[in-house]
């Protein structure tokens, strides 16, 4: 892997494959925290421009995944919840919700389409 500390060399060369809309591989991925989930090593920006030297091709992103960090519980200390104590719940609505045979509207013709065939 082309590294420079944990960021890759400006100007880093990839072989990538293009498998049509949303499949783009070739990209390098790594065992971030040894946890055995595997983590793509980068990640582009949409616009950014790849070239093969001869085209120049524009990329945007289809699917994005963010990851929560931990952090230390000390830090929640200054975390404001007063206006969440604040807010009131909505009550709980309790039985079934009511409804009638009576409110399903009365088939009287012959069905007009029947497994997708227009009769």
């Amino acid at each position: 892997m082309i590294t420079n500390g944990d960021n890759f060399v400006a100007g880093a060369t990839f072989l990538l494959e293009y498998g049509g809309p949303g499949e783009l591989w070739g990209f390098p991925w790594e065992d971030d925290d040894g946890d055995g989930r595997w983590y793509s090593a980068l990640t582009l920006k949409d616009g950014v421009t790849l070239t093969d030297g001869t085209n120049s091709f524009r990329v945007r992103g289809i699917e994005k995944e963010q990851t929560m960090q931990e952090v230390a519980l000390s830090s929640c200390d200054v975390l404001d919840v007063s206006t969440a104590l604040d807010m009131a719940l909505p009550l709980a609505v309790s039985g079934t919700p009511g409804f009638a045979w009576r409110d399903m509207p009365t088939g009287t013709d012959a069905p007009a389409v029947i497994e997708g065939e227009l009769q």
